[in-house]
């Protein structure tokens, strides 16, 4: 008789919590942004949960993990920005919106500095996480959220439907902005006006690197449920952060 081989056990993948982001100056599509809002609300009440603040507009470059007090991954990520950081400081515009399916809404990031900037500094990303342990990183899709119903806390399933936002597609950007700051933020919290808690920033166009949050602070424990409207509560929260892991 033979005996077969007990079937490997997959390792499950770590949650992300953190990204490397350009950040946008707040007050750029705020107009735009509240436009969509009243929009949205007008559609369903409940997609006022899904809008974005303006204090965290920002293009997502790369995707990343940080352990609870691993300092290691916390080390590897800051050599990652640094290194990223080379790249010069891109100038972009916002054309129009945009969408993925009916679940994200978005103001469309294009290139305008004439030589590839934004891709590049992307690219550079990309080969620093990978090179420091952060694997498998996404293509790079240049956009800024606006609006995402992962965001929103409710039990049925919310839509953004297109003829809600459909006559603002084209509407007026707010000119030219150069992104010259490249960060690493943490999707947990808040850093106090309403954006995502920087953890650390290094210029575009190189630079020292600031660090903004003690390595002790880099990540946010969840304690386990203790009921079953707490495990509820935290299988929610999970399903929300698959949903966006690739639309912060």
């Amino acid at each position: 008789a033979t005996t077969e081989a007990p079937a490997k056990k997959h390792k499950p993948k770590p949650r992300l919590t953190h990204f490397f982001a350009l950040r946008v100056a707040p007050d750029a599509l705020r107009e735009t942004a509240g436009a969509v809002q009243t929009a949205l609300v007008e559609a369903d009440k409940d997609l006022a949960k899904c809008v974005i603040s303006p204090e965290k507009f920002h293009v997502t470059l790369g995707l990343l993990s940080l352990g609870a007090g691993d300092h290691d991954a916390r080390q590897r990520a800051e050599a990652a920005l640094l290194e990223a950081a080379a790249a010069p400081p891109p100038t972009v515009v916002f054309p129009g919106l945009d969408s993925f399916g009916d679940r994200v809404l978005f103001a469309r990031v294009e290139d305008a500095s004439g030589d590839g900037r934004l891709a590049n500094v992307a690219a550079a990303s990309k080969r620093a996480l990978e090179a420091h342990g952060f694997p498998n990183q996404p293509d790079f899709a240049p956009h800024m959220t606006l609006a995402k119903t992962s965001k929103a806390r409710t039990r049925r399933r919310l839509k953004i439907p297109k003829a809600a936002w459909v006559g603002l597609a084209d509407a007026p950007g707010a000119g030219t902005q150069t992104l010259a700051t490249i960060e690493l933020l943490s999707m947990a919290g808040d850093d106090g006006s309403g954006g995502y808690p920087v953890v650390a920033a290094a210029p575009l166009g190189g630079g020292e690197l600031i660090v903004a949050t003690p390595p002790d602070g880099a990540t946010v424990e969840v304690s386990a449920p203790r009921s079953k409207r707490a495990r509820w509560k935290r299988n929610a929260r999970a399903r929300r952060a698959a949903a966006s892991e690739k639309t912060v």
